[in-house]
């Protein structure tokens, strides 16, 4: 299974009767669908949320990943994520998002160190 991005809480649903344990905050099944399936649900922005872009670095050593065949420059308009490395269980993160200057091109790599809960 691949999680990208929203994929950590994407049951964030206003009205949970029928599923709350599935809900990012769920305390029943600890970080509900994110953390229990994809090994961390959503805990934080990094940088700017809204102003700032993402760079994807393909962690070292899984260069070579099947899933990675052909991936060469990876870039999204938004910001980044926090979770906690290392992933729990046999979770494997194949690359980290890294905060940009703008959400535009030409993109910068942005050196501070500003999480937003």
């Amino acid at each position: 299974m691949i999680g990208m991005r929203t994929a950590t809480h994407c049951f964030n649903l206003k009205v949970q009767q029928d599923l709350p344990a599935i809900h990012l905050d769920s305390k029943e099944w600890d970080g509900g669908f994110g953390r229990q399936v994809l090994g961390e649900t959503w805990v934080a922005h990094h940088g700017r949320h809204g102003k700032q872009s993402t760079r994807g670095v393909i962690v070292k050593g899984q260069e070579g990943h099947p899933i990675l065949r052909g991936v060469a420059d990876i870039w999204g308009p938004t910001d980044v994520y926090k979770v906690a490395i290392p992933l729990p269980g046999d979770s494997q993160p194949l690359v980290l998002g890294r905060c940009c200057r703008a959400c535009s091109p030409p993109i910068r790599p942005w050196k501070g160190r500003r999480t937003i809960r």
